[in-house]
Formats: structure tokens, C-alpha cells, sequence
């Protein structure tokens, strides 16, 4: 039975990486228990990327906006990457 939203808010805030792994089942349409089979190099790959993923959507639309102080280059999401 797939969660409601106050259980998902109950989640997030007692247990960050809990919700991070459902939330990362849900977007590679997997089961929990197969990512926590996944390499933990892996898993913090991929909370990396949606962290960076995340970082250059709120670049966007801060230029969208007009802030002058948003980054056209793509450069900060590679760098963001590699960390």
C-alpha cells in the first residue's frame, strides 16, 4: 500500500535516508529491497547526481527570474558531479 503524504512528511523528517531510498525506488521504478542490495558508492552516486540535478534546476530558474548572478555555464553541474 503506497504511503500518504503525511506518513511521506513523518518519513522525511525522522529519517532523511529512508525517504532518500524510497524516493530513489520510485524514480528508477525498483523495489526497496533491490537498492538496498545496491553498492553504497552507487547509492551516494546517485544521491550526488539529484542533489547537482537539483543545484542547476534552481540555476535555471533564477536566470529565467533575471538574476544576473545565475551561471550560464554548465560547468558548475560537472563540478558538482565529480565532488
Amino acid at each position: 500500500m503506497p504511503l500518504r503524504f503525511v506518513e511521506w512528511r513523518l518519513l522525511m523528517a525522522t529519517n532523511p535516508h529512508e525517504f532518500n531510498l524510497y524516493q530513489l525506488a520510485e524514480n528508477l521504478s525498483r523495489p526497496v529491497y533491490e537498492l538496498k542490495r545496491m553498492p553504497v558508492s552507487e547509492y551516494f552516486g546517485w544521491l550526488r547526481f539529484y542533489q547537482a540535478r537539483s543545484e542547476q534546476q534552481e540555476k535555471e530558474e533564477r536566470k529565467a527570474k533575471g538574476d544576473l548572478m545565475a551561471s550560464d555555464s554548465n560547468a558548475d553541474f560537472v563540478k558538482a558531479m565529480m565532488k
